[in-house]
């Protein structure tokens, strides 16, 4: 790096930083990482203005509120992340989509309920205006997921036809049998256990093989007697709340 000067050298540094924290992530050592990106910051602090300054600051900032994830300090999660609220009016509907479900994920596990639906809706209605099943079904799951959990069983069901009605535009997911059996248990819940079975066969006829389909199927034989231990695995398998991040952390690449 001898020959680089100037703010280059300054972002080659903080790239080399945060390489290291990725290496510290692997080994489990938060505290080093965290550590790792806050030099890197240092770096970058002295008035950089150049998109690629700007781009290795929002993959710092984003990747210390992964560690404040991985150390279950959701609070600091949820307020570093809503640093990139100045952003939205200025990005694109990607950026905005993902950025709203991030915050909902991680104010959902901040137990911010009501803040973390209004998060999700607002990433899906994004999902919805770029036209992309793909999302349209990961957001309305996280949102059914929290309905369930929140035995608002009615806006459950509601959330988990529309993942369903998603899936089936994709033509290749093997596990619609798995978010139908979510929206039959919300159906069930409901004391409409007829309705879920209807759900449950309608999906089997869309997708009849796969492992999500042989657990659908196992549910049918005994679904107007599932004794108490076994709807509570069937809840357990079919329920699943909001992640954090519409793609996996922690990583390099750029923050969309």
């Amino acid at each position: 790096m001898n020959d680089v000067q100037g703010e280059l050298a300054d972002i080659e540094r903080a790239w080399l930083n945060n390489l290291c924290a990725l290496t510290y992530v692997n080994e489990k050592n938060r505290r080093a990482a965290y550590d790792c990106c806050l030099q890197a910051l240092k770096y970058i602090k002295n008035g950089h203005r150049s998109s690629d300054a700007i781009h290795i600051k929002i993959n710092l900032i984003s990747n210390i509120t992964v560690l404040h994830e991985y150390g279950k300090e959701m609070n600091k999660a949820v307020n570093k992340w809503m640093f990139f609220e100045r952003f939205i009016e200025a990005s694109g509907p990607v950026f905005a989509m993902h950025y709203h479900y991030r915050k909902g994920g991680l104010q959902y596990r901040n137990r911010q309920v009501v803040d973390a639906i209004e998060s999700l809706m607002d990433s899906y209605r994004l999902a919805v205006d770029l036209h992309s099943s793909f999302y349209q079904d990961v957001i309305a799951r996280g949102l059914a997921g929290i309905y369930f959990m929140e035995e608002q069983y009615e806006q459950a069901a509601r959330w988990y036809q529309l993942a369903t009605d998603a899936k089936k535009t994709l033509l290749q997911e093997d596990d619609l049998p798995k978010v139908a059996l979510g929206h039959a248990l919300s159906l069930y819940k409901l004391g409409r256990g007829e309705e879920g079975e209807k759900v449950l066969r309608d999906a089997l006829l869309f997708q009849p093989a796969g492992d999500a389909a042989e657990k659908a199927t196992e549910a049918l034989s005994r679904w107007h007697d599932v004794p108490s231990e076994e709807l509570e695995a069937l809840i357990q398998y079919a329920i699943e709340k909001p992640d954090t991040k519409l793609n996996r952390p922690f990583d390099l690449t750029n923050l969309y």
